[in-house]
């Protein structure tokens, strides 16, 4: 099958933001693209900074652009898929109930909205807009069973390594991943992107998709890193977009590529979840900073 990724920059703007969602869409088809996957809140556009307390018309915006899902959104882009028997993946301000807004990753599939991940950790002032989610779910899609996060999702090997234990053959993370400096080449955050790109692949033996929104965002002082791409179950990168926005494309054997990185992978042949040892992890699932021990 083929997978798809894509560098893109989002405005405030939802409209604008979702005309270009069906322009990539079109691409992707035109190249036989079974798979899509856009950044984190490609459909909104991202925070204006993390580092300060936002002011009330940007939670005023979220607000009022967040919603549901299934929406007109979510609804409007699983029709594009149906027209062209596609997957596609995406970032958006959902309106989660009682007035709150969650920064989730949709999936959608011919005709329907198939699934929801709720960024489960929130960084900076994302925790004075959005809500956090607490699940990590695996869905099953006809060419492989997959599992989804939200950018500093990835940070923790945790949330993906549930996901791995949950039977994911792909993580999905998307992001809005900004760089420290004013140029992407050589850029320590950038570095840690790829990084954690690298590792979780490696470390759980899945493949790893990633995304990211890239160039200035409309209303923030940084840069976001672009670098969207595949990586395969050895941790090594297959595609990789630049800091430009695009897309990129590979022909992926999900299940034989799974198989193989856990039978005959780089560490002799380790299968990595076998061989792990849960019954000595005793602070996994404590709060070790508030133990003695």
């Amino acid at each position: 099958m083929k997978i798809a990724v894509v560098n893109m920059r989002s405005e405030l703007d939802k409209q604008l933001n979702l005309k270009k969602h069906i322009s990539f869409v079109e691409q992707a088809a035109e190249q036989g693209v079974s798979l899509l996957v856009f950044p984190e809140l490609s459909l909104n556009g991202y925070l204006w900074d993390i580092q300060r307390n936002p002011p009330p018309k940007e939670a005023e915006y979220f607000l009022r652009e967040a919603e549901p899902v299934p929406g007109p959104s979510s609804s409007e882009l699983a029709e594009q898929a149906r027209k062209r028997d596609m997957f596609l993946i995406f970032g958006m301000a959902e309106e989660c109930g009682g007035g709150l807004v969650c920064d989730s990753s949709v999936l959608v599939g011919p005709g329907s909205t198939l699934a929801v991940h709720r960024k489960v950790h929130l960084i900076g002032d994302e925790s004075h807009i959005f809500r956090a989610g607490d699940r990590w779910q695996v869905w099953q899609l006809p060419f492989a069973r997959l599992g989804m996060m939200v950018c500093y999702d990835k940070v923790f090997p945790e949330g993906p390594r549930e996901l791995a234990l949950g039977g994911a053959d792909i993580l999905v993370s998307i992001s809005a991943w900004a760089i420290a400096g004013d140029k992407p080449e050589g850029d320590f955050l950038g570095g840690l992107f790829d990084l954690y790109d690298r590792v979780r692949a490696s470390e759980n033996q899945c493949w790893f998709i990633s995304t990211n929104q890239v160039g200035a965002g409309p209303q923030s002082p940084k840069l976001f890193y672009g670098s969207s791409k595949i990586v395969d179950p050895f941790g090594r990168v297959v595609v990789q977009a630049g800091f430009e926005e695009g897309m990129v494309s590979a022909e992926l054997d999900i299940k034989a590529g799974v198989l193989k990185g856990r039978t005959r992978g780089v560490y002799v042949g380790t299968n990595l979840l076998k061989d792990r040892r849960p019954d000595s992890y005793r602070r996994i699932a404590s709060n070790p900073l508030n133990s003695e021990d």
